[in-house]
């Protein structure tokens, strides 16, 4: 199924009150890419996996009140940012919260489908020398390429899910692609300084 057809069908979902059926469409349509976010955010697989277990109960609790301004993808890679810097302070580690019992298995039925559907990379050389100089870019940095890169999310989306409160999205979304093309700019002087791709005299 698409995502403009997922949206849809989440949408209605809500419209009528149907949250189980919104979670299980979410968690079935986002739970693989959202896992890998997660894994690159925290650089840790299990780590990630418990915060994908965090992430679910937060969906779950969520949704009865729940508006979305772009898309319910965009909402929940904002939900899964938020829930991975929670994750990082440690009280929050050692303050779980209890899953109401009507979500429980809709929560378990996401995370034990997590536990074995790690995202696996197959790069090139070149490819693997890009992602090095990536991980030289700031966590934001970083999140910004992945959201709108290499997840295809378009620029409301990205503002979006990186935590843009703005009612109208329209001076984050400005703010984020001028730091996208900052950001391509700088990746592109690091790869002529490390001889990945040739300079303006060498082509």
């Amino acid at each position: 199924m698409v995502t403009g057809d997922v949206e849809r069908e989440i949408s209605a979902s809500l419209q009528r009150g149907a949250l189980e059926e919104a979670a299980v469409s979410t968690l079935r349509a986002y739970s693989d890419e959202l896992l890998g976010y997660l894994i690159g955010f925290l650089r840790d697989p299990e780590e990630a996996r418990e915060v994908f277990a965090m992430f679910a109960e937060d969906l779950w609790s969520t949704l009865r009140q729940l508006t979305l301004r772009t898309t319910m993808r965009a909402y929940c890679y904002a939900l899964a940012r938020h829930t991975a810097y929670r994750y990082l302070d440690r009280d929050v580690r050692r303050q779980r919260r209890a899953v109401p019992l009507s979500a429980a298995d809709v929560v378990s039925r996401a995370v034990a489908a997590s536990r074995t559907q790690t995202p696996t990379f197959a790069l090139s050389e070149t490819k693997q020398q890009v992602a090095l100089l990536r991980e030289r870019l700031s966590r934001e940095e970083q999140e910004v390429l992945t959201l709108r890169v290499d997840r295809g999310l378009d620029w409301r989306e990205v503002a979006e899910a990186l935590g843009s409160d703005e009612t109208d999205l329209t001076t984050a979304v400005a703010r984020h692609r001028k730091r996208f093309q900052l950001i391509k700019q700088k990746l592109a002087r690091w790869a002529r300084e490390e001889g990945i791709v040739p300079t303006p005299e060498e082509s």
